[in-house]
């Protein structure tokens, strides 16, 4: 008698675990997969007390069979994160695990997946326990099942990081439409420009723009932040700047104008660094408004000159205080080496910032050569110097030789 009972045990727990191996193959839900719990272990093997606590962005209660999980006075942090093998509970110092007699934690790769708590109804009978007799089984169905489900939490954020990954793709094209995809390579002036967003998407923002047959309009800006957000802002900077430039001449006019469109659009919360310039190829007068940003490094007349003249960052107040307008005149063989502080703030092995220094001296030892040899090479000499540490900014190197 007492070996047939053990052989149809075994061949209940033999078919309960093809049975949830079917499901999982099947990919049976969450819910489905949980549902398990109270089925075979209270109905069908009569553990009288099921608690199942699991880890998903934070622990919760799934299971509470037979027992109010809300009187239990169970603290997960304080009573049961402790436990990494099975314990008997009843003897426990901790008065809330008195209530239960077993304490299964399920760990996958050295992470708390679960805790099941299981207890009798029936203290006082006198046959052996279906915990004592069955906790072995109950181990490996717990561990099946809730690896399973972390498996499907696992598979489900692949997918989205995969389909975020593709709209990354897609918004990265969409941006770098927005950029010039032909920079100016005349007989007045040539250009070039190095761009590195920290991510598939940034917020900084270069354009060369004709505005007459003798005028140039170019900016290099920077959006506070990184990421999506950054580029969104700076996605509405490009097409607002392009929109007002045609019916405002003047330099501080527009930055007038441009300053509240990015109050309103970030309330304050965003910020913009902008070096604009206008330069006429005949007059070969430059006139331009440094709105915060890094002074872009002027080579004329054999020496370094810093672009300063301007104000404060745009979009910090909805009204901008007097911006100033400076001149300056551009003799023929000069270069003009604008940049973002992704450059400034790259760091080195040892924590060191490439700096305002190591930029200046990049720049002069490049000042005679072409634009794309300057960006490069500069480019070249920060790679050096960060050595095997990451980039932390976007980065943009945009060189002019006239």
């Amino acid at each position: 008698m007492h070996s047939k009972k053990r052989l149809d045990l075994s061949g209940f727990k033999l078919r309960t675990l093809l049975s949830v191996t079917q499901a999982i193959n099947n990919n049976a839900s969450k819910e489905e997969l949980l549902s398990f719990f109270p089925k075979l272990l209270g109905e069908n093997l009569h553990i009288g007390k099921i608690l199942l606590y699991t880890n998903n962005n934070g622990w919760h209660c799934e299971i509470a069979y037979n027992v109010n999980e809300s009187q239990t006075g169970i603290n997960m942090e304080e009573h049961l994160l402790s436990y990494t093998n099975i314990s008997m509970t009843h003897k426990s110092n901790i008065e809330a695990l008195k209530k239960f007699d077993l304490l299964i934690p399920v760990y996958h790769k050295q992470k708390a997946l679960a805790y099941l708590l299981l207890g009798d109804l029936d203290e006082e009978r006198i046959e052996v326990s279906p915990l004592i007799k069955h906790y072995t089984f109950i181990q490996t169905l717990a561990n099946i099942i809730m690896v399973a489900i972390e498996n499907k939490i696992l598979y489900k954020e692949n997918l989205e990081q995969v389909a975020v990954g593709r709209e990354l793709e897609l918004a990265s094209k969409v941006q770098k439409m927005l950029f010039p995809s032909v920079l100016p390579n005349t007989e007045n002036f040539k250009c070039a420009v190095h761009y590195k967003p920290h991510q598939l998407i940034g917020g900084d923002y270069y354009d060369v723009i004709s505005t007459g047959k003798d005028e140039y309009v170019f900016c290099i800006a920077d959006v506070s932040g990184k990421g999506i957000s950054a580029s969104l802002i700076m996605s509405n900077f490009q097409a607002a700047l392009r929109v007002l430039l045609p019916y405002i001449h003047s330099l501080p006019e527009l930055l007038f104008a441009l300053n509240k469109g990015v109050f309103e659009n970030t309330k304050g919360e965003k910020f913009i660094t902008l070096f604009i310039a206008r330069y006429n190829t005949k007059s070969r007068e430059m006139e331009y408004v440094n709105a915060g940003h890094i002074p872009p490094l002027l080579y004329a007349n054999n020496k370094i000159s810093f672009l300063e003249e301007g104000g404060i960052m745009l979009g910090a107040f909805y009204e901008l205080p007097e911006l100033t307008l400076g001149k300056v005149n551009v003799p023929i063989h000069s270069s003009l080496f604008c940049y973002t502080d992704g450059l400034l703030e790259l760091e080195n092995e040892k924590g060191e910032p490439f700096g305002i220094e190591n930029t200046c001296k990049s720049f002069a030892k490049n000042t005679d050569l072409s634009p794309h040899q300057i960006v490069d090479n500069v480019f070249a000499d920060a790679e050096n110097f960060r050595g095997n540490n990451s980039y932390n900014d976007d980065l943009t190197l945009f060189a002019f030789r006239f």
